[in-house]
């Protein structure tokens, strides 16, 4: 069986994912803590475009956000991420079977810069792991629990 081959932009050295393959971030997850919790609900268009709603309550003070990205690895003006004031530039893009969100200041100093780079990744059982790279390339993980799934 020959499956068609999609090469997406800005991805030449990445593996290529089959048309149709992608993975699917839709629906609607939690993470908890000490301090409070985030919630994320993600509506995914194919392979063409991402939303973010992100809601956080901690200390009795919640924040809201919505962040709507193509994902075609080029980047675009976006508001402001995760409670902070400072407006960004964001790219996303399919990395093997992984959403790779890189923000960028409004202003970057050199092209290579940027303030926080994300790898979400669906774990098997439905769950979304988000890694967290810092400049030198150094990791964090947090797991969001699958609270629903949307496949419309």
């Amino acid at each position: 069986m020959n499956k068609a081959l999609l090469w997406l932009p800005g991805t030449a050295a990445s593996p290529a994912i089959a048309q149709g393959q992608w993975p699917n971030f839709s629906g609607q997850y939690l993470i908890q803590d000490q301090n409070g919790q985030v919630q994320l609900t993600i509506t995914q268009t194919g392979c063409s475009q991402i939303r973010i709603d992100r809601r956080a309550t901690s200390r009795g003070r919640t924040t809201t956000e919505q962040h709507t990205l193509k994902i075609d690895g080029q980047v675009q003006n976006d508001t402001p991420w995760m409670g902070s004031a400072d407006r960004l530039q964001t790219s996303a893009k399919f990395v093997s079977a992984a959403l790779e969100i890189v923000a960028r200041p409004a202003a970057p100093k050199s092209p290579s810069d940027f303030a926080w780079r994300r790898l979400l990744v669906v774990r098997s059982n439905g769950d979304v792991d988000i890694r967290a790279f810092n400049k030198q390339n150094e990791a964090s993980s947090r797991s969001f629990q699958r609270c629903s799934s949307d496949n419309a």
